[in-house]
């Protein structure tokens, strides 16, 4: 079992998962050879108030290397934020010139739609061209769909952001909070 997997089950005691690229039934998500970084991302929502995205990247040691949650006031439909968190993800693995990736989260839709390249949706169109070509520039990158139970840390993160006010989320640490809990 791979140091990030052990992590996140200490951390968060999951417990079971389903994956999509066969649709596999497994106790814990399958990370692929050759990886050196695995990314989660997930979005929060409080209902009549503000929502968040959030993302989280670990080496596959298990360390926390980045986590990042944005707030959004005028953005109440969970499908759309699921793709900003993902898309957030992504440019922060460019950004980081981060190679070898793998990317796990609970939006199995656009999880689908991206490995397919399919961009056509009336809702997130544009964000699946802005995904798609971040998937492309990164080259080395795999998506995996995991239960909910297993994406409870980039949860975690968009839940919390909700607590926070515009100034606090600007500069709080979440790689110093994920590290504390």
């Amino acid at each position: 079992m791979h140091q990030v997997q052990e992590n996140d089950q200490a951390l968060l005691q999951n417990h079971s998962t389903v994956t999509s690229a066969a649709t596999t039934h497994s106790n814990t998500p399958q990370v692929p050879p050759n990886v050196l970084f695995v990314g989660s991302f997930d979005a929060g929502t409080r209902q009549g108030e503000d929502e968040s995205a959030a993302f989280v990247i670990r080496h596959i040691s298990g360390d926390i290397i980045a986590a990042k949650a944005t707030r959004y006031t005028a953005c109440s439909d969970p499908y759309v934020l699921e793709a900003l968190a993902l898309r957030d993800c992504l440019v922060h693995c460019t950004q980081a010139q981060l190679q070898n990736i793998h990317i796990q989260g609970d939006a199995k839709v656009i999880l689908d739609k991206c490995r397919a390249g399919d961009t056509c949706d009336s809702k997130i169109g544009i964000l699946l061209q802005e995904i798609v070509l971040l998937l492309q520039v990164l080259s080395s990158v795999s998506l995996q769909f995991v239960g909910r139970l297993n994406n409870r840390v980039a949860h975690s993160v968009a839940k919390h952001a909700l607590g926070l006010s515009p100034r606090q989320i600007a500069r709080f640490d979440y790689v110093a909070w994920l590290r504390s809990r």
